[in-house]
């Protein structure tokens, strides 16, 4: 709809701070984007409680201006890191947007090693940064972006997975190897090209993550071709085949129920339904938090293990007086 623009997340846009770029918003009367803040304006305080009002997905730069984005977002994470006045919600943003374009790079780089290298830079920097994820909580869903595509869904559903294991006071190993598994468990759904087996591609017509093409068959068709490489780990593995296994044992692609589904990939189911629930898809748009939280408490007894459906619910809901 608007090939010569980038969405960007508005809660990057630091209040008081001048931006090096033309920043664009969805009008929905002129049914096109306008410039909300010119290059070198500063974003003043009324412009930012403007902005941050906004859905993360209707806030734009033109192509051109990419690299200069991506300063800003490292200059502005250096600033909050220093600068106590900078709210915590902007922090976490702009810690999540910086290297969320880490892992898309990797991921459009084509090659499957250099993905897999950076989903586990990414488990560890959570591990170093997000050291207190239970006051994160709700802070999350303003963070991530919610298009629905492809590298997005594997990037928020690895987020997940890191907040559930802390949750659950897992190793530091664990963690890490259960996020990974967050990150890679749709690699079934990519396309490959057998002469050359470490390239990777989204396939022609596969326009986000619930496609429905090979649904069924991309669990055994991911462990298939990863089974044998030699950065994988038994946990990521069984993320990859096992996510859509359900408590009831009638997922698949084995069909086994319970405790027989292995711990990672318990954790991995939930985090990829929450994340489908909260992310645009085509032709509907994210639910609510508390409407996402209703859809998998009413599911949990066929689906989804309790223990982790509650742990989701303590850290997207906590008490009011946390």
């Amino acid at each position: 709809m608007l090939p010569n623009l980038l969405t960007i997340h508005p809660l990057t846009l630091l209040p008081n701070q001048p931006v090096n770029f033309d920043v664009l918003v969805w009008d929905d009367q002129s049914r096109t984007a306008i410039k909300f803040l010119e290059a070198d304006q500063k974003l003043s305080k009324s412009k930012f409680d403007c902005i941050a009002m906004r859905d993360g997905q209707k806030c734009y730069i033109e192509h051109r201006d990419n690299e200069s984005y991506r300063e800003y977002l490292h200059r502005g994470l250096m600033q909050a890191e220093v600068d106590q006045r900078i709210p915590a919600a902007l922090k976490l943003t702009l810690l999540l947007e910086c290297i969320r374009f880490k892992l898309q790079d990797a991921f459009d780089s084509g090659s499957l090693s250099t993905w897999i290298d950076s989903a586990y830079e990414l488990a560890h920097v959570l591990s170093e940064r997000l050291t207190n994820p239970e006051k994160v909580g709700r802070d999350i869903l303003g963070s991530l972006r919610k298009d629905g595509s492809f590298a997005t869904h594997a990037f928020n559903t690895g987020i997940y997975c890191y907040l559930l294991s802390r949750r659950l006071i897992l190793s530091s190993t664990d963690t890490i190897e259960f996020t990974v598994g967050g990150i890679l468990h749709d690699i079934g759904k990519l396309g490959w090209d057998e002469d050359f087996p470490d390239q990777i591609h989204l396939p022609e017509g596969h326009l986000d993550a619930n496609s429905s093409t090979s649904q069924r068959g991309h669990p055994h068709i991911g462990f298939r071709r990863m089974a044998y490489h030699p950065k994988m780990t038994h946990p990521v593995l069984m993320s990859i085949y096992q996510h859509h296994e359900r408590q009831d044992g009638r997922g698949y692609p084995v069909g086994i129920g319970g405790r027989d589904i292995e711990l990672g990939s318990r954790i991995c189911s939930v985090a990829n339904r929450w994340d489908g629930l909260m992310c645009d898809r085509r032709g509907r748009q994210g639910m609510s938090r508390l409407a996402a939280l209703r859809a998998i408490e009413s599911e949990k007894s066929l689906f989804w293990d309790s223990e982790i459906v509650g742990c989701l619910e303590q850290v997207m809901n906590p008490p009011s007086n946390r």
